[in-house]
């Protein structure tokens, strides 16, 4: 092995994630700076992902904090009072935070699954989206009913994709939450499935406050949510985002016409699919 063959196997040996510091290029030979400059590039590559790793642990141990305090202070009045309309409204506030603190770490493990399937080829097989659709929406049905929304789906009779059918399933259903959690009531969701050369193409729109477009490009990062928003985990578009990036589709913004938000997503489809309307 030559000796500056044996340097940088050395200073590689130096380096791990916690400390990917960029090789010093003037300790190799002048024809080695175009695999220098490679190897620097993966090391920063390293060093982004390092610190987006450390900054998601703190912002859902953050997000975690508020529900466990809730918990732990409603558990403690359980134990001491002896007052049953206190007792009876510590349960209730005490059983909002289990099942935030559930729904947190639902979102988290959705999340963690969906980065680790990223680096990795996903096991597809062949989904109908239009029927995936009509099952993810009768699961929230009993919210739309509560929220007094209504669900309006557009679609043809079927509409096969070569998907990770878990991945697509939390793509729908985040994509639905998020529209039943903004859209008021008395209003509608509309989800319309369309195929256009060789893509399809998923609409959800609500009728809420939207996002200003100067937000666009944040809301897909994990825990944003809108200056003055304190409801939601800021982690449901995040995964809608990860689970198209899987997919090799596409997602984009756009405002709906009367109000809201619409969210367009395009997938690509199985190679024989063409439509057929019912």
């Amino acid at each position: 092995m030559s000796d500056p063959l044996r340097q940088l196997c050395a200073d590689l040996a130096q380096r791990s994630a916690q400390h990917p510091e960029p090789l010093d290029p003037s300790h190799y030979p002048a024809d080695w700076t175009t695999a220098v400059a490679a190897l620097n590039t993966l090391l920063a590559d390293v060093a982004r992902s390092q610190q987006a790793h450390l900054r998601f642990i703190a912002e859902a141990a953050h997000e975690l904090r508020s529900p466990l305090a809730s918990v732990q202070l409603h558990a403690d009045i359980l134990a001491s009072e002896t007052d049953p309309e206190i007792s009876r409204q510590a349960l209730h506030y005490l059983q909002q935070g289990v099942a935030r603190s559930s729904r947190l770490c639902q979102l988290l493990l959705e999340h963690s699954r969906l980065e680790v399937l990223l680096g990795k080829e996903p096991v597809r097989s062949s989904i109908d989206l239009v029927q995936l659709a009509r099952q993810v929406i009768s699961d929230h049905d009993a919210l739309a009913v509560r929220r007094n929304v209504s669900l309006r789906l557009l679609a043809p009779t079927t509409c096969i994709l070569p998907a990770d059918a878990r991945s697509l399933a939390l793509l729908l259903d985040n994509l639905l939450r998020n529209a039943l959690h903004h859209t008021p009531a008395h209003s509608t969701v509309d989800i319309s499935i369309q195929q256009h050369e060789q893509r399809a193409v998923l609409l959800v729109s609500d009728h809420g406050p939207g996002i200003p477009e100067s937000h666009w490009a944040q809301v897909f990062q994990p825990f944003w949510r809108a200056a003055g928003k304190h409801s939601g985990y800021g982690l449901g578009l995040a995964i809608v985002h990860d689970a198209v990036r899987l997919h090799a589709g596409r997602i984009s913004l756009d405002n709906t016409p009367g109000g809201g938000l619409t969210v367009r997503i395009e997938l690509p489809l199985a190679p024989s699919s063409s439509p057929q309307i019912s």
